[in-house]
């Protein structure tokens, strides 16, 4: 120990992350970045009507999707997302929540906010559309209050089925990765 130091100010280094920040006037932990992933899938769901939730033009398709998987920090998880699209392939004003066995929940904007995402064909066995957007993680309850973060999605849509029918409930497959910052 350094004689100008007491034992409360010391931080030994293998309890820092390297990419956490120190107050060097405190010497206490300010924030931890570390990285966040999560792989879900979501269907889409029409039990909710949006009534008021999408009300800028041309983005007045509310769209409802629920779904559940895995990801860091949150293990295993459900999620709910919703979001304004137009008649094309663009959408906006995503919100969607993240709720974690204990009930602790992680918020998201998607895509970020003041973005507009882009749903594009793509040519593949099983899915129709693909999008890489933009999201941003805004706090939580439990252990997300107050949290921030980012990343991007890989989201892909199976719109129909073998025979070429449209599935009323598709389902999209996500892998999302960023950083999440406690």
């Amino acid at each position: 120990m350094l004689a100008c130091q007491d034992e409360k100010e010391i931080t030994p280094q293998h309890e820092l992350s390297k990419t956490s920040t120190l107050d060097t006037r405190s010497s206490e932990l300010t924030h931890a970045e570390s990285a966040f992933k999560a792989r879900f899938y979501t269907k889409r769901d029409y039990s909710e009507t949006g009534d008021g939730f999408c009300t800028e033009d041309p983005f007045l398709n509310f769209n409802y999707q629920v779904g559940g998987g895995n990801g860091t920090h949150l293990g295993k998880f459900d999620i709910v997302i919703s979001f304004c699209g137009n008649d094309g392939f663009d959408y906006k004003n995503g919100e969607g929540t993240f709720t974690a066995a204990n009930g602790d929940e992680l918020y998201v904007l998607i895509p970020s906010e003041g973005v507009i995402g882009h749903i594009l064909p793509i040519v593949h066995p099983k899915y129709e559309l693909f999008f890489e957007t933009p999201f941003e993680l805004n706090g939580g309850t439990g252990r997300f209050e107050g949290v921030t973060g980012n990343g991007i999605t890989e989201s892909y849509v199976d719109l129909f089925d073998d025979e070429g029918n449209f599935i009323l409930e598709h389902q999209t497959d996500h892998v999302w990765t960023g950083t999440i910052v406690h």
